[in-house]
């Protein structure tokens, strides 16, 4: 399967290597890539030792396009690429098996108009792994116990395009799935890689040479934002016995403006949690499962798309089952009229807690 994969590649390659640059001052170009990759497993708590040594391999296969339009200069002062990815990873370890995972990448270049710059890529999508833990047949699988799991990869880089049609890429990238928290054990899959590549262009279009946009003195340099959410997971406190259970809440939290593509942001949020109130009852305890935090962070914007990392402080825990910090990883699409609508990871150390859904409002 392998093998037809990359010939598929070589194939589009090669059909288009007649094509030829286009000067035309076009919105966007496309691009198809091919990156080998390998890196080491990141065992991050003793539950996974039984990982550590492994060197997982593997390659991606990436279809995207780069943003040259005057809509994309006004929003970030850069020509953004964004697109999607296909990939297969070994993770050499024959408790863990193997994995091929589907995502959507977006792709800033620090310097839009060089042949050669600094990128920043973060990737989301689903990963499908071949060896989840079973209570008979794979009991020392602690990383993942579903086939299919979230799959987050952050990458930072050098793209250096060589000609017209072909560009060259090597990147530093951490890689993580889970199934945030959704079903135990679920400690996760972290691991640091290396990755080279090359990328065709059918028919390229030189970025345009535009003035940086002065920011409207009208417009506020301030974002508000207000958003529900809520979570599903599952667990077994009895044998053979599997239960369900929710957790949502609100977050209010605002963010300022530090150019077109940062900013930093501070909020409070609080949820209700089922599984804590569980764990609470079986601890025959009086506290309550409501948990409230403070958090600050950083957000990119890119358009319409926000990528959010927080650290938060619980103010009010009184069960205290997890560490008092926490973490979040969201992502969300802002409509120009306001409306939101995104995912976020919740995270205690490197152990998910749960994958939120989330909407609200931006003013």
């Amino acid at each position: 399967m392998q093998r037809a994969v990359v010939m598929l590649f070589l194939l589009v390659v090669g059909s288009g290597a007649i094509a030829q640059p286009d000067t035309t001052g076009a919105k966007f170009y496309r691009k198809i890539g091919l990156t080998l990759n390998a890196g080491t497993i990141f065992a991050h708590t003793a539950d996974v030792e039984n990982t550590t040594g492994s060197v997982p391999f593997g390659f991606e296969i990436e279809y995207g396009r780069r943003n040259l339009s005057a809509e994309a200069w006004k929003l970030c002062h850069c020509y953004p690429s964004s697109g999607f990815v296909l990939g297969y990873t070994n993770y050499d370890n024959a408790v863990l098996g193997a994995g091929v995972h589907a995502a959507y990448f977006l792709e800033h270049r620090f310097l839009a108009m060089s042949r050669v710059s600094p990128v920043l890529r973060a990737a989301a999508g689903l990963s499908y792994s071949t060896n989840p833990w079973h209570p008979t047949h794979n009991p020392d699988n602690q990383s993942y116990s579903l086939p299919v799991n979230a799959f987050l990869q952050l990458q930072f880089g050098l793209n250096a395009r060589i000609s017209d049609h072909s560009m060259l890429t090597a990147r530093l990238g951490y890689n993580h799935i889970s199934n945030g928290g959704i079903k135990e054990p679920n400690k996760g899959i972290n691991w640091p890689n290396i990755a080279v590549g090359y990328a065709f262009t059918p028919v390229y279009h030189e970025p345009v040479a535009r003035p940086r946009i002065q920011p409207d003195p009208d417009e506020s340099i301030w974002m508000r934002t207000i958003s529900i959410f809520g979570a599903y997971t599952t667990r077994e406190f009895e044998e053979e016995k599997r239960e369900s259970f929710w957790a949502y809440g609100m977050m209010l939290s605002t963010a300022r403006k530090l150019g077109h593509l940062h900013t930093l942001s501070g909020g409070v949020e609080w949820h209700y949690s089922q599984l804590l109130q569980r764990r609470i009852s079986l601890d025959q305890s009086s506290a309550s499962a409501h948990r409230a935090g403070l958090l600050v962070g950083h957000d990119f914007v890119f358009g319409k798309f926000v990528f959010s990392q927080q650290i938060g402080v619980y103010v009010l825990d009184q069960f205290r089952y997890n560490d008092p910090l926490y973490h979040r990883w969201s992502i969300a699409y802002v409509h120009p009229k306001g409306a939101l609508w995104g995912v976020s990871l919740k995270a205690h150390r490197q152990i998910a807690e749960f994958v939120d859904f989330r909407i609200g409002w931006v003013w």
